[in-house]
């Protein structure tokens, strides 16, 4: 007989990586490389079978903690006595943990222009910006350096410097928080 499969990811999505012959979708885009919340098919149960070791599962960004999938399966009513449409529901708990995401620079798209012994803006002003989705309130790492110049900065407020003071340096490293980092105020290069 044919049997139907429903499988549904409450915060993640699913996918069969490699679709078996003789598997009939009826819901969602079965095989597509970002998958879907839900996807249904029907086929021979050892189609059905094969289709479910190709089932992947893909946790939602930044949502660490349980997800669950959800498998229905239905013989529609095709076998037994009465033939009415008998069907299993079965919930798997998927533990999702959370991964390090790096930081992110934003900077202008522009190369930045100059006159020598003239300061120019290089942080916040001119659009260089620190993001982070996953750093909270733990410290990050900065390290700001010039092949030709000195940095200085215009707010040294929370930093805890490695090298360099924030003043007239070639390289200065410090840990921050991100609003911190972020809040360094004008910080200028001078060639």
């Amino acid at each position: 007989g044919i049997l139907q499969v429903a499988v549904s990811a409450l915060y993640g999505t699913v996918r069969v990586a490699q679709r078996p012959a003789g598997l009939y979708v009826t819901n969602g885009p079965l095989d597509s490389s970002s998958g879907s919340s839900q996807i249904e098919f029907r086929g021979t149960t050892a189609v059905v079978n094969a289709a479910l070791q190709q089932l992947e599962f893909l946790s939602a960004n930044n949502t660490p903690g349980t997800d669950t999938l959800l498998v229905n399966a239905s013989d529609l009513g095709c076998c037994g006595a009465g033939s009415t449409n008998a069907g299993v529901v079965a919930t798997l708990a998927i533990e999702v943990d959370a991964v390090n995401d790096a930081p992110q620079i934003m900077k202008p798209s522009q190369v930045q222009k100059v006159a020598e012994g003239v300061d120019m803006l290089v942080y916040r002003a001119a659009g260089l910006q620190i993001a982070d989705v996953d750093i909270g309130s733990n410290l990050m790492h900065v390290t700001l350096s010039t092949t030709h110049g000195l940095l200085t900065l215009g707010s040294k407020s929370g930093l805890k410097f490695a090298a360099g003071s924030g003043v007239a340096d070639k390289i200065m490293s410090f840990r921050a928080s991100l609003t911190d980092a972020n809040e360094i105020g004008r910080a200028s290069c001078r060639e």
